[in-house]
């Protein structure tokens, strides 16, 4: 508006001495020309020269001067509104903005207060106005000098941004703040005045200080734990050496005594292959005398004899099997006739029993060890005699099966075809706890009956160990007060490419797992 105003009265003082001599040279024109052209025509002729002249030049001088001041005037009552417009906004702006703006003349006096203000500092406008802005600055701060600070840096660079600081309200609580503050000039450039923006940062700074210190415990108990880590990793560490060392003791301790197992019994059986052969002398001597209790001595010594060679031959295979030294031929074997064998080796120790073999002969043979598969099946029987009340039946039988799936219902299957064998009797049973141990080396069952069982808990075990290295898997299928049936699989023998169905072990017999 002011702007308007100034560039009116330019325009009025302008004409004011362009008008007069506009005026002068237009007269100064018409004398000439009525000099020269119209005083020779008479005095009417000049008469209307002069009043055709003057009574137009005049209108027309003063038309263009009123029309030059009415556009003047039109435009500056449009840039007057657009400018009112513009500070209507400004102060909607200002009126409706959170942060402080502040305008300040260049001693500091604060000449405006928006309500953005009041409510940030507590003072009204008619108490701030007209007052130093240093009254809102704390007082250790102003002994630091920062007012001085602050106005070398907006003379120095005419604004100044995100300077955080801290500013006092009216109840004389302390704000961190970001303030911003620019440089006013006038037109010829001197320094009439500063605009201020404080934004209240003290929520911010209080979050920024919360998440420091959480992150400075974070970091403690990180610290914290890390060490406890490092202490339980040490003590870990620690336990582990001494496990190592306690089982490298174990394995030492496991060989000394494998060692000493084998020693005596390779000990053992020179002496009861000759007492087993000084027994067989004389049952023949005897035989053809009469019954006399020497002959019933000597029955017992020779059954006792014979139940110590089997100890003793198992011990052996525990050990060698241990030892991966166990060797195996394999070879096609008719398991039907091996069972027929077993069982007339049974049926001549007249036990009170009966054995019985039921099915029929599998259409295949089985690929493997006979002597092998022989002490396996041995080994069941025994287990089925030593368990099954006197006057049971014992039942064994062979089948030939295409999926293991059929008959074993849980634990790994291998592929292929098998000759499974079963051999049940009707002895107590044993409990699904004990049937997870039942093949544990030296594993007992515990008997309901408590009638005395001879046995060294090895044969179940040698069997699992001599199926493994056939490729095959046992199980066992009991109820308590139901009998049990134990069975095993053997690979079916493939008589054109036999070689395939060869355990990658048999060429140097079974190693440990």
């Amino acid at each position: 508006m002011v702007g308007g105003r100034r560039r009116l009265a330019e325009t009025l003082l302008l004409l004011r001495w362009v008008l007069p001599a506009l005026i002068v040279c237009v007269v100064a024109l018409q004398q000439v020309i009525q000099l020269i052209y119209i005083d020779d025509l008479g005095p009417s002729i000049r008469f209307f020269s002069n009043m055709l002249f003057y009574g137009v030049t005049g209108p027309l001088v003063v038309w263009w001067t009123l029309t030059m001041i009415a556009r003047d005037l039109v435009q500056r009552e449009r840039h007057d509104e657009e400018a009112h417009q513009r500070d209507q906004s400004f102060a909607s702006i200002i009126k409706g903005s959170t942060d402080a703006i502040l305008i300040l003349d260049s001693n500091g006096i604060v000449l405006s207060w928006s309500r953005g203000a009041e409510q940030m500092f507590g003072y009204t406008s008619d108490e701030i106005v007209g007052k130093h802005f240093g009254i809102l600055v704390p007082e250790d701060l102003k002994a630091q000098g920062e007012i001085e600070r602050l106005a070398r840096m907006i003379l120095e660079n005419a604004y100044i941004r995100n300077y955080e600081t801290e500013r006092i309200t009216k109840d004389g609580r302390r704000l961190n703040v970001d303030l911003t503050r620019t440089l006013l000039t006038d037109s010829e450039g001197r320094v009439i005045g500063f605009t201020a923006i404080v934004r209240d940062i003290t929520d911010r700074k209080r979050a920024e200080m919360e998440i420091r210190q959480l992150n400075k415990e974070l970091e403690q108990r990180v610290a914290q734990r890390t060490q406890e880590l490092q202490q339980a990793t040490e003590e870990l560490k620690r336990r582990n050496a001494e496990l190592e060392r306690a089982n490298r003791e174990l394995k030492e301790l496991d060989r000394l005594k494998s060692d000493f197992i084998s020693m005596v019994s390779h000990d053992l059986r020179a002496p009861l292959t000759n007492i087993n052969g000084a027994l067989e002398l004389m049952n023949a001597d005897c035989m053809g005398g009469p019954d006399t209790p020497c002959r019933a001595m000597l029955s017992i010594v020779t059954d006792q004899a014979a139940l110590l060679t089997r100890f003793v031959q198992g011990v052996l295979n525990v050990s060698r099997i241990e030892a991966g030294v166990l060797s195996f031929r394999f070879t096609p074997v008719d398991m039907w006739s091996l069972i027929a064998k077993v069982v007339s080796d049974f049926a001549s120790r007249n036990l009170p029993h009966r054995l019985m073999v039921i099915g029929d002969p599998p259409p295949a043979p089985a690929w493997g060890d006979r002597d092998r598969l022989e002490e396996i099946l041995v080994n069941l029987v025994d287990n089925a005699v030593k368990y099954s009340p006197h006057g049971g039946d014992i039942t064994i039988a062979a089948r030939h099966v295409s999926d293991l799936s059929i008959v074993k219902k849980d634990g790994p299957l291998p592929a292929g075809p098998f000759i499974v064998v079963s051999v049940s009797d009707q002895g107590v049973g044993i409990a699904a706890t004990e049937q997870e141990r039942i093949f544990e080396r030296f594993y007992r069952v515990d008997r309901e009956d408590k009638r005395e069982v001879y046995g060294h808990g090895l044969g179940l075990y040698i069997a699992r160990r001599l199926v493994e290295a056939h490729g095959g898997c046992i199980w066992v299928e009991s109820s308590p007060g139901k009998g049990s049936r134990f069975s095993f699989a053997i690979p079916v023998a493939h008589l054109n490419s036999s070689e395939a169905r060869k355990p990658a072990t048999a060429t140097r017999g079974y190693v440990d797992e």
